[in-house]
This record gives structure tokens, sequence and C-alpha cells, in this order.
């Protein structure tokens, strides 16, 4: 645009822009983005606050504590600060700029960021009139236009110290650092200054220095050439300029040189001598590449701010007020359809561009600009060079000289007949789209994409408590909670970035009912776009789910108290189990020692064999709950491997041997000649099973016998145990699976037992996928039996125990035992004396950990739970020693059984486990394998 004076000078727009000026470009582009008259980019240096650019401000610097800059960078790298209105801001009411020219009322403003992150200026734009806070979106592009700023300062920052460099690096070319030499073509004597041998990476004077083979550092092709140029200069006396690369004696490191030559020649004019400088360029060839790539990214960032302009669609344009001469952007060029090599308009021409109703109001726009007024914006008609017509936006600023006169008018110049032909659309579904809205029983909301209701359906009233009039022009975020901001954000972010047509997210959040209460809200956005599937506005619908949501919580909570109940009980169990083993360590070892004692009489053995049979009896009873629960919690989990089905039945009977001999019993067991010779399924707990219908059968029979039969047939195994025992009533057989239940309450009294045994069978069987039951005759006996898949196996896969050594020899082991328990500890200071053992014990975790720190232990048993620190944390500890110490082979003792936390012991570095109360044999086949393995090192979890 233009004065209004016709037929002025013209003067080219590169002339008249400051268009090679990034900052300048920057803040121009700030005014055109944001529609505003002022805009500047500043610096703190030192002590007051330097304006690199400015749009309309008169001010060059500010002493620092007077400036908003101060306060932005106080505030950090990610600092934003607007003010609405200046005057009535504490922060800003006694500034320079609002009490006086240019009468500043509005500011947002944005921190720049140094290399290392810190601030160092700000860019902000500024208003003379009061306005509301920029929406989310216009603090993204302003955090944009602050990074732009932080990237032009540190090019510029980078090019001047690269320049200095290159400055320092020729000035020491000229006054040090150039080496000399002289060869003497009459004595092929060399000569060669002190700088000379410092640059090919020798130190002058020194005993190498006298011999160094200088031109065996050169590269092969370089030395090719050098020699090439000697003997030219030997034979005609011309000089040379050559570069040379080599590589240094002292580091090795590769540097680039240059050597210069001249000839002396003799009174016969035949060269004699052949003498020149030698230096090191390396530096300053590198910094001269830096600051070439320096400059390239330089011209890259001016280039991207001209994308910039070119992307928002934004152009700009200057009047000069003086000479009358316009100037326009790029694409001010391109939105007339005209070319600037071909044109080049007057202020005429400009204002002939309009169409013929609009140049009016064109020309009395830019006279009140001149005036002085505030002339706002327009939105007119032009008729581009091919005769299209199009709708364009304009705005403007009135740029002061120092003394606050007029010197030029600047605008930004935009396109916006796609905007407007979309709000024409929308403007003609809108009405179609009331007629729906109205009556649908969901809540129907279209706004902005800055968050701004355009409109609300009546079911507002009913959801909410609000009349949709009460809402138009309110942000929807002051109506949802804040502790759902974040989320809303996200959701509506991307819903915007996703490709046209898009599914509809459901975003779940609060909202504030007119009452002030808040109501759980279900909304499902569509993004409606104009024709190039830009995003013009977000049309949502929105439902009330506060019972549904209510129920969701209630459901929540009692699934998280049933949590919390399982995970109580299996803390209970954990405990209970670590109360009652511990004891019955000391209990059933104490009188396992008692009764091999000589010389004890038939009383004190009666009682030492009753204390041993109580303590066992307690022992599976406690074993019967905790497997019982497990089976209720669900964490028993099957481990399936091949195994011997007669080695199966002949280990449980050599368990029941002792209590069967005991009382005259005959065992036996037989397996059908189809049965294979190795199957596959869960050993331990089939056994588990089979040695508690052995348990049964010899505790309920007084004469006679029991034994197994069973065999397999169709990928199933089948085991019976048959007794001669007492019977059972057919009547009460099926009781017995269930849990707390015997045949006669008086069996209780007479064997003890939980009445779990057989429930716990039950479970486990069925785990497995097959069946269990029993029949029985009054008087002639009883036959318990299971059912299971089984597949066939490799027999020879299946080992007895690969992991148990053949000899169990102990003696002479270092062991230290750490155990809170002092029964425990004299206990296995007895057995470790008849073994052989020399024995420490400690009793905590950190005694144990000091203990280890000595070095010299074959074996560490480490109790888990103990007080100062735990075995866990003292194994972890152990772990960390370095050498020989750190692997010290650790057993756990445990009173906690269950695999879950044998295998955190295994994981933090443990060896082995064994569970209290102890079994002498286990105990000693675990420290002898333990032992004999030695360690492997392996990656402990500490």
């Amino acid at each position: 645009m233009a004065s209004t004076r016709a037929s002025l000078p013209i003067t080219k727009a590169s002339q008249l822009l400051e268009l090679d000026s990034p900052f300048d470009r920057l803040t121009n582009l700030a005014c055109s983005i944001f529609g505003l008259p002022h805009a500047m980019i500043s610096i703190i240096d030192g002590e007051r606050t330097v304006f690199r650019s400015n749009v309309g401000l008169g001010q060059d610097e500010l002493p620092r504590d007077m400036t908003l800059t101060n306060h932005i960078v106080s505030l950090g790298p990610d600092a934003l600060v607007m003010v609405e209105d200046g005057q009535a801001d504490p922060r800003t009411c006694d500034h320079v700029m609002v009490k006086g020219p240019p009468y500043l009322r509005f500011f947002a403003g944005v921190a720049v960021v140094g290399r290392d992150n810190r601030p160092i200026g700000a860019i902000g734009v500024m208003d003379v009139r009061p306005r509301k806070p920029l929406t989310t979106r216009q603090v993204e592009t302003l955090k944009m236009l602050g990074q732009m700023a932080a990237d032009l300062f540190q090019q510029a920052d980078s090019t001047r110290a690269q320049r200095e460099q290159i400055a320092l690096l020729k000035l020491a070319e000229e006054v040090a650092g150039v080496g000399h030499w002289r060869v003497d073509l009459t004595t092929g004597e060399t000569t060669a200054s002190d700088e000379v041998v410092r640059i090919h990476g020798v130190e002058p004077g020194s005993a190498q220095a006298s011999d160094v083979d200088m031109y065996a550092q050169y590269e092969p092709e370089d030395l090719e050439r050098l020699q090439g140029l000697l003997a030219r200069a030997a034979e005609t006396g011309e000089g040379y300029e050559t570069t040379i690369r080599l590589r240094r004696l002292d580091d090795g490191g590769r540097r680039l040189t240059r050597a210069r030559a001249r000839v002396q020649r003799d009174e016969n004019g035949r060269p004699r001598v052949i003498f020149g400088v030698f230096q090191d360029i390396t530096d300053a060839t590198e910094a001269e590449q830096r600051l070439k790539d320096s400059e390239a990214a330089l011209s890259r960032q001016v280039a991207t701010l001209n994308l910039a302009q070119g992307v928002a669609g934004l152009g700009v344009w200057r009047l000069d007020i003086a000479t009358g001469a316009v100037a326009w952007s790029d694409e001010v060029y391109r939105i007339h359809g005209v070319d600037r090599a071909s044109f080049d308009p007057s202020y005429d021409d400009a204002v002939g561009f309009y169409h013929a109703e609009d140049q009016p109001r064109v020309k009395a726009w830019i006279e009140q600009a001149i005036q002085g007024e505030e002339p706002g914006e327009f939105r007119l008609r032009i008729i581009r060079a091919d005769g299209e017509e199009r709708v364009v936006l304009s705005r403007c600023r009135r740029e002061l000289d120092a003394q606050g006169v007029l010197i030029a008018l600047v605008g930004v110049f935009q396109d916006v007949t796609e905007r407007e032909r979309a709000h024409e659309i929308v403007a003609a579904s809108e009405a179609r789209f009331r007629t729906l809205a109205d009556h649908a029983s969901d809540v129907i909301a279209i706004f902005n994409l800055d968050g701004v209701f355009r409109y609300l359906s009546p079911a507002i009233t009913r959801v909410m408590g609000w009349a949709p009039e009460d809402l138009i022009g309110m942000r929807s975020w002051d109506l949802v909670h804040t502790d759902d901001h974040e989320v809303m954000r996200a959701a509506y972010r991307a819903h915007l970035a996703a490709e046209p047509g898009a599914l509809s997210p459901r975003i779940r959040y609060r909202g504030r009912r007119k009452d002030g209460s808040w109501a759980w809200l279900e909304a499902q956005p569509t993004v409606l776009r104009d024709r190039n599937g830009a995003p013009i506005e977000i049309q949502d619908s929105v439902r009330d789910i506060s019972a549904a949501k209510a129920l969701e919580e209630a459901l929540t909570e009692a699934r998280d108290a049933a949590e919390a109940a399982a995970r109580a009980k299996g803390d209970f169990l954990a405990n209970m189990s670590h109360e009652l083993r511990t004891p019955l360590t000391s209990v059933i070892g104490y009188s396992g020692l008692l009764k091999d004692r000589e010389g004890l009489g038939p009383t004190e053995r009666l009682f030492a064999d009753r204390i041993a049979t109580s303590s066992q009896a307690l022992l599976s009873v406690i074993n019967d709950i905790l497997d019982y629960s497990k089976l209720e919690a669900g964490a028993i989990e099957l481990e399936t491997a091949p195994f011997d089905p007669r080695e199966l039945a002949a280990r449980a009977l050599s368990i029941v041997e002792p209590q069967a001999a005991a009382k005259g019993l005959a065992l036996d067991w037989r397996l059908g000649d189809g049965t294979p010779q190795a199957l596959c399924g869960d050993e331990a707990r089939l056994g588990q099973v089979l040695l508690n219908f052995l348990s049964n059968a010899v505790k309920f029979t007084e004469a006679g016998g029991v034994r197994i039969e069973g065999g397999w047939a169709s990928g199933r195994l089948r085991l019976e145990v048959i007794d001669s025992g007492e019977g059972i009533d057919p009547a009460k057989i099926e009781r017995l699976f269930e849990r707390f239940t015997q045949a006669d309450s008086s069996t209780t009294r007479l064997h003890g037992g939980t009445g779990l045994g057989l429930a716990i069978c039950k479970r486990l069987i069925e785990l497995m996928g097959g069946t269990i039951g029993a029949r029985s005759t009054l008087g002639e006996g009883s036959v318990f039996w299971f059912e299971v898949p089984a597949q066939e196996a490799d027999a020879a896969m299946t080992l007895s125990d690969p992991a148990v050594p053949g000899a169990l020899d102990v003696e002479g082991l270092r062991v230290l035992m750490a155990d809170d328990n002092a029964g425990n500890r004299e206990l296995f200071r007895v057995m470790s004396a008849a073994w052989g053992i020399e024995l420490e014990t400690a009793s905590d975790g950190l005694e144990a950990l000091q203990r280890a720190k000595d070095g010299g232990l074959d074996l560490i048993l480490m109790d888990l739970h103990m007080p100062v620190m735990d075995g866990m944390d003292a194994t972890r500890a152990i772990r960390q020693l370095e050498g020989a110490i750190g692997q010290a082979p650790i057993i756990a003792l445990s009173a906690d059984v269950q695999p879950e936390q044998m295998a955190v012991c295994h994981a933090i570095g443990m060896d082995g486990h064994v569970a209290k109360p102890i079994n002498v044999e286990t105990l000693l086949r675990e420290m002898s394998r333990v032992v004999q393995a030695g360690r492997a090192a392996p990656e402990y979890a500490l």
C-alpha cells in the first residue's frame, strides 16, 4: 500500500523493507500473525535490556529492572507472561511505555533461551488496547517464534565467534607459529627452525630431533608431490606453494600444513639454495569451514522466515510517507497474481486492484491511519491480474522515527477467500444442524478451535442446569475440572492432528454444573474442516455418565478391597508359616537329638518319641493349611517333567514304611505291564496325593497291609491305594473330599488332622485335569484312587535327582549360620559338632555381613527374617563384595516355602533353599550339593 498522494516516485521494495534483517522480519511476522501493532525481540546485557528489534516502540534500550524482559528471564526457560491491561496490572502500571508513548496496554511474551537452556531475553507482542489472554494455539505460535529468535541469536553468536577465531589465527600466522627451513643444493644439508620441528610433533633440542625423518611423516601422495616440486625448484629455480598432510610423532594426530618456497641463485644464475616457510593451518582451515557452515545455517534460517510467511499465507506491505513508495513482499505479489520482476506497484496500482465498490473504503482506511486514528482491519475484494475475485484481509501499524514522527505504514495482507467460503458453508449447515440438535437427548455443542462456545443445544439445561445463552461466548475449559485439563487437551490435539474421517474419540471428564457440583461426562467430538481439510471448528456430542461412573468406581473399590484382602491373607499365611515353623525347627531338632542320645531311659525315650510325633503332626497341619490357602488363591502352578511312575510308588511307600512297621503292616506295590518307564506330569504333586492316601491308609489300618496298584492306558495314569482297614460308610464317601470333613468326628479326636488333606488332593488332581474318588466296605477296607492325563516320555530324560551328590561329606566345612533365634543357633551348633563342621553364628544380617567380609567361609546358612538387616538385604550386600568373598555359597533357611519366595531367593544370589522346620537329611544333601557344585558367577538381580 502507499500514501494517498498519487503519481509519487517509486523505489524498489528491497530498498524500503529491511527484508535482509532476520530479527526485523521476525517482529514483522509476529505483528502479522497476531494482528497487533507492536512487537519486540530483546536481550539482557548486564544492567540494561537491549531491543534487538522492535516495531513502533521508539526505544533502543532500557534499564534492565524496568522491563518485562527482566521479569520473564527470572521465571526460567518456559516463562510465559501475559498482561491484559498494563494500566491495571501492578507489574506494568508504572512502565515508561505504559505511562508514555506508545501507551501500551496489552503484552504477551515468552522467554528466548540460549545454548545452555537459560533464558537470555524475550519476544513479545503488544497493543495499545486491553485484550484477552492469548489462546493455547496462539501461545504455541509465540513460543515457536521465540525458538526462532533463539536460533537467530545462536547463529549470530556462532558467526561472530568464528570470525574472531579466524582473525586471531591470521594474526598468529603473521607474528608467530610460522617456521622456516633451508636446503643447500650444493651440500645437500637441510636445516629447520624450532617451530617446524614442533609442527612435526618433536620437541626441539631433544635427542629425537637430531635424527628424525620428517618426510616419513607425510602422506605418500603429498610426499610424492613435494619431491616433484623440490626437484623442479632445484632445476628451474621456480618457487612453489603447496599443502602437506602429516602425522605428528608425539600424539599421532593428523595435521594439515602449508609450505611456501623460494629459490636463491648463485652468481651464475644457477639455483643454490631453496628456502621457505612452513605453517600448521589445520585450525584455520577448520575454522573457515565452520564459518561457511554457520553462514549457510544463517541463510537457511532467513529462508525459514520467508517460508513461515508463505505457510501462514501472510504478506507484508509498506508505504513510505515521505516518498509515497510502495513495497510488497513475495506473498503479496502472489495474492495479486503478479510477478516482482515485471510489476512494480504504485499507490494507484495497489488501490486499482480492489473492486470498484471497495476502492473508496481502501483510500479512507489509509487516510485514517495516516491521521493517527486506529484503522482496525478490513475485509474487501480484489480482482487479481487473471480476473479472479478474492477476499483479502489487511491490518496496518504506524511506524514512527525516534522523534515520534510518522515515517511509514507497515501492514499485513492475507487471502481469506477459502475461510470466508467455509464460514458460509458452516452457516448454511448450522441451520439444519440446530433443528436436529434442539431435539436430541445428548448435549450438542459447537465451539471454535480456541474452545469458545458458539452453540449449545437445549439439553444442556436438563443435564447441567445451564441455559444455552449462559455459556455462549465462554470457553469450554472453564467448565472442565482442572485435574482433567491435560487429558482433554491431549485428546483434542490428537483428534485435530488425525486424518480427516478418523473415528471420534470418547473422552471422559468432569464438568461443572450450574449449582457448582460436578458431573461425569463423555464427549465424542467431530472436527469440521474446510474444503482443503483444514479444521475450522469442533462439534461435540456430550452425555451424562455420572451413574455409570459411580457404578464403575463401586466395582473398582470392591475389586481393590478383594485384592487387598487376598494380599492380607497371603501376608498372614506367610507370617503364620514363619512364626510356627521357626520354633518347630528347635522342637523337631532337639527331639531328634534326644532320641539319638545313648543311655536314654525308656520313659525319657518315650517322651522324646511323643515330642517328635507331635511336632511332625503339627507340621503336617501347617502344610495342609498353606496348601489349601494357595489352592484357594489360585497360586499353585504345576510343573510338568518326565518321571518314573514305579519310582514314584516306591518312594511314597518308603516314606510311610516306619509307621507301617510299627503297626506290623505289610506294604507292596504293583503296576500293570503296559505302564511306560517314563511319563510326563507333576511328580511332586502326584507324590503328595499318593502320600496322603498312604498316610491315611496306614493311620486307619490296624492289621493286614496297604498296597499300591495301578497302570497306564490311553494316555492316562491311574493309581489306587488299597488297605485292609476298618472301612468307611459308603454314605459318607463323597463328603470325605470336602474341606474340614472326616468320616467321623471321633476320628479327629482319635487320630488328629485338619480335615483338609483329601480336599487338597481333590483340588490338585482336578487342577491336572484328572478325577479322584474312593470306595469302601465297612469291616473290609477302602480303596482311594486318582486318574490323570500323562503322556509317555523319553525314559532317558528321567533322573532321580541329578542335583544331589552321591556322598554327603560336609566334615571340615567352615560354615556361618545367621539366625535371630538363639535356640536354632544352639541346635545347629550341637549338630555341627557331630558332623565335624567348624561353625560360626550371627544373630542378624548385619552381623553376618561383617563376618562374611573377613572371608574364609565355605558356606553361609541365612535365615530370611531377622532384625537390623534381614537375610535378603544381607545376601545382596555379600554378592556386591569383590572376589571369592562375594561368591561364598549361600543357602536360605526359611519358614516361607511358597514358590515365589524361593524364586526371589534364587534371583538375588542364593544357591539353595531349605524349609523350616529343617529336615536333617535334606539340609545335609543341600549343603553337600551347593559346596560341591561351586559357583558359576551368574548375573544376580540385586
